[in-house]
């Protein structure tokens, strides 16, 4: 397993002129670090609610964590939130024009945008569960169904075709065929606040590991 070290905090803005397409109630967040922002997507997070078929029946993930994943992933990220999110993205990537678009794994509506525009893409594991198989099947149609009504052929190597990064490494997958075949495993690097580092490792633990 090869393991990368990549901080997007630290390093994109300075490499590279790095712009961020998020919904406009994360607006004053994403300043804050000191990206450019560009809005795509619900102007309120209670529009989701009210988007979102079954929300208020939802599974607790306390419950059934897997129920909760998929209703996550089928039923708000790859169904109304990405719909809501695409033509935003589209016109922001029109007006911006990247040379990458790099998503989270489950902003689906990133791939759709790319691809129409021609933009190689990269996704990001926020989570651990996003890029599973189990989940990847279970947003096949909604996913084939927003990429139809953006006039995209269907191509079951879309989602990840260019490259993903994961946080954990392999032995954490279980079986290595689980998540896709670009998959490259990078150290996170964890931030408090906009352009604040994380403290250092409290004294007085001796050899406990961590």
């Amino acid at each position: 397993t090869e393991i990368y070290t990549l901080s997007l905090h630290d390093a994109l803005p300075i490499c590279f002129d790095v712009a961020w397409a998020a919904a406009p109630f994360a607006q004053s967040q994403i300043e804050g670090y000191g990206l450019r922002f560009l809005p795509a997507g619900y102007s309120d997070r209670s529009e989701i609610e009210r988007q979102v078929p079954g929300w208020d029946e939802r599974p607790d993930p306390e419950q059934d964590w897997r129920a909760a994943a998929l209703f996550t992933a089928r039923d708000v990220m790859a169904g109304p939130v990405a719909r809501a999110t695409l033509p935003g993205l589209i016109e922001a990537a029109r007006s911006f024009e990247p040379h990458l678009v790099v998503r989270d794994a489950m902003e689906y509506a990133g791939v759709v945008a790319a691809e129409s525009l021609g933009i190689p893409h990269a996704s990001v594991a926020a989570d651990a569960l996003s890029p599973r198989g189990w989940i990847r099947k279970a947003v096949a149609d909604p996913f084939d169904s927003l990429c139809q009504e953006a006039g995209l052929a269907p191509d079951p190597e879309r989602e990840f075709r260019h490259l993903h990064f994961e946080h954990l490494p392999d032995p954490f997958f279980g079986d290595p065929s689980d998540v896709p075949a670009s998959t490259r495993v990078i150290r996170h690097v964890a931030i408090r606040y906009a352009g604040e580092a994380v403290g250092p490792i409290p004294e007085g633990l001796g050899e406990r590991p961590l």
